[in-house]
């Protein structure tokens, strides 16, 4: 690891009960895609990020 990683925000999650209006809102103003995953048990979390840069968690809390 290098100095330039050292005090930075390395993950962020939010939680939303309306996950598609949460996708399209972080789309609309940055341009992040959304991409599923579901390979944690039940748990309902998906990923927004440009490209292949990872930016945040988004969890599912309609469930």
């Amino acid at each position: 690891m290098n100095e330039n990683q050292f005090n930075k925000v390395a993950w962020l999650e939010i939680g939303s009960s309306n996950t598609e209006e949460t996708q399209q809102f972080f789309n609309n103003v940055f341009g992040w895609d959304y991409k599923t995953n579901n390979n944690l048990n039940g748990i309902n979390y998906g990923r927004l990020q440009e490209s292949s840069e990872h930016h945040m968690l988004l969890k599912d809390f309609s469930r």
